[in-house]
């Protein structure tokens, strides 16, 4: 089943029915006049008109769901007007373009359904705003025909900017700065001249090359006569938007014109100094039809749903908006609907908030990656679990200090005899024999550990008085050495004897005796 394209022109309403970009069906009705009617009068031309149409519809076996509708520009108020790019979103909405738009309007902004489409011109850095409005009475009459169809409308638009979509069905070049025209020789409908920028209209003017038959004065205008009306109609056209843009230059202009004409409306373009070239879709249309504009906008609205376009005005959405008790005049809504996200700024602002986090993830795995070797490598204690609390850890740090400082208390109480035992060779006299020595401790005593030495030993060297008094040195110098007595406070001469040694020899014989 195939969507359905209507245009609603100044004599003619023409219908298209398509489907995957071919024409099924093409009808061209009558514009009932409305001349001298009055309000109850206009309701029965809206009913008119739908007998019109579903008599039609009915007699072609079209049974399109949804349908899409296109208006001239004699119903419109198109302008266009630039505002500063440092305004924000809430100050473009909520008073610029309306304070804007009412320097350019002979109507009262309550009385209009409007629509707003913007975009920024970097080489003016500049918000260019494309304005668009139609009277509420004329909206209404629109509604009172489109309701009583059957097939559901999806969106009204201009039909100039609609005709943007054969452009593109065609594979001409719509990035840069192009203009468009339209033109029909035999049909007295009006003309449009539009000029987009990378598919943003930047300006609109609707023309008529035809005269009413009232002013022909009895003979038809020839071929000759409208050529040399578009000439001029162009060449006003292309002033206006130099005048208005003078920094911006068209680099071509493609034409939609009768195709035995198309040859002298390329010549009439390029003598303006503008490159042209004719948008043929007839091999794209899959059914023959006879040359007609109003038909080539119904067969623009028709691929709707196939081919989409930069422009986004749709007063039927507005109309809704305001029938559902929402204001008329713009949103914030309206702007963000309007909003073109372009790729790449999307792309590079995803690489900004990218490129640190990926940068401080990959520290954080390389920071879990160095923790996880040091675990690993970690000293392995006995008797503690890895997953015992605080609190556990506590009680065993305790416990374990404890048992430290009983060894610590041990160590500094015990008594080192390499020090002691080096020195006493050293005092002993040389005619002095040491015979014995031994050390006792005794852990039970009642005020700490208690300790001594008893060293034995003889003197012979004839004489029991220097004997004596050998001895009596030595037992002075144990005593008075600080290495010795720091250990041992009491050191005594406990034994003294004469002994028979060495085969009878009497010698003097001692036994001193040191504690603590």
């Amino acid at each position: 089943m195939g969507f359905l394209g209507i245009y609603f022109g100044s004599k003619i309403i023409s219908i298209v029915e398509s489907a995957a970009d071919k024409i099924i069906a093409s009808i061209q009705i009558p514009t009932p006049s409305n001349t001298g009617l009055e309000m109850e009068d206009n309701i029965s031309l809206a009913s008119k008109t739908v007998g019109l149409i579903n008599a039609e519809l009915r007699k072609n076996n079209i049974q399109a769901k949804q349908m899409g509708v296109v208006i001239s520009g004699k119903d419109l108020i198109i302008r266009s007007f630039d505002l500063p790019s440092s305004l924000s979103y809430r100050e473009l909405v909520d008073d610029a373009v309306n304070m804007e738009a009412k320097k350019y309007i002979p109507f009262k902004a309550e009385d209009l359904i409007s629509d707003f489409q913007y975009t920024l011109d970097r080489s003016l850095n500049k918000n260019l705003i494309l304005f668009t409005a139609l009277k509420k009475e004329v909206m209404d009459g629109y509604s009172g025909i489109i309701e009583q169809l059957s097939a559901k409308t999806l969106t009204m638009e201009y039909s100039a900017f609609s005709l943007f979509r054969l452009l593109k069905l065609s594979g001409a070049k719509t990035k840069g700065v192009i203009a468009t025209m339209d033109v029909d020789f035999s049909e007295d409908d009006e003309s449009n001249f539009v000029v987009f920028q990378n598919g943003f209209p930047l300006f609109s003017r609707d023309m008529t090359f035809r005269k009413e038959k009232d002013q022909l004065e009895g003979k038809e205008e020839t071929a000759a006569e409208i050529l040399d009306k578009i000439a001029l109609e162009l060449r006003v056209s292309l002033d206006f938007f130099q005048r208005k843009f003078s920094n911006k230059k068209i680099e071509k202009l493609y034409f939609l014109a009768p195709y035995e004409y198309q040859k002298e409306m390329e010549s009439i373009v390029e003598e303006k100094g503008v490159l042209a070239k004719a948008v043929d879709v007839r091999k794209y249309m899959g059914k023959a039809i006879p040359y007609s504009s109003g038909l080539l906008k119904a067969y623009s609205i028709s691929l709707y749903s196939k081919i989409k376009v930069e422009t986004k005005t749709n007063f039927l959405v507005r109309s809704k908006k305001v029938q559902s008790g929402k204001s008329a005049s713009l949103t914030s809504a309206d702007l963000v609907s309007n909003l073109k996200i372009n790729p790449l700024i999307v792309f590079l602002g995803l690489l900004i908030v990218g490129i640190p986090f990926g940068f401080t993830y990959k520290q954080k795995m390389e920071l879990d990656k160095e923790i996880k070797g040091i675990l690993g490598i970690r000293i392995q204690i006995p008797n503690i679990n890895s997953e015992a609390s605080y609190d556990e850890i506590l009680a065993i740090d305790s416990s374990e200090k404890h048992r430290l400082d009983k060894i610590s208390e041990a160590i500094k109480k015990r008594v080192l005899l390499t020090p002691q035992l080096r020195i006493i060779p050293r005092i002993v006299p040389k005619e002095m024999r040491l015979t014995d020595f031994s050390y006792q401790q005794d852990p039970n005593r009642q005020y700490g550990i208690s300790y001594s030495f008893s060293l034995s030993g003889f003197v012979y060297l004839g004489d029991n008085g220097k004997e004596g008094q050998a001895i009596e040195k030595f037992y002075l110098d144990l005593k008075t050495n600080p290495e010795i007595s720091k250990n041992f406070s009491k050191i005594n001469i406990v034994s003294l004897d004469y002994v028979s040694v060495f085969s009878n020899v009497l010698a003097s014989k001692f036994t001193i005796r040191g504690t603590n």
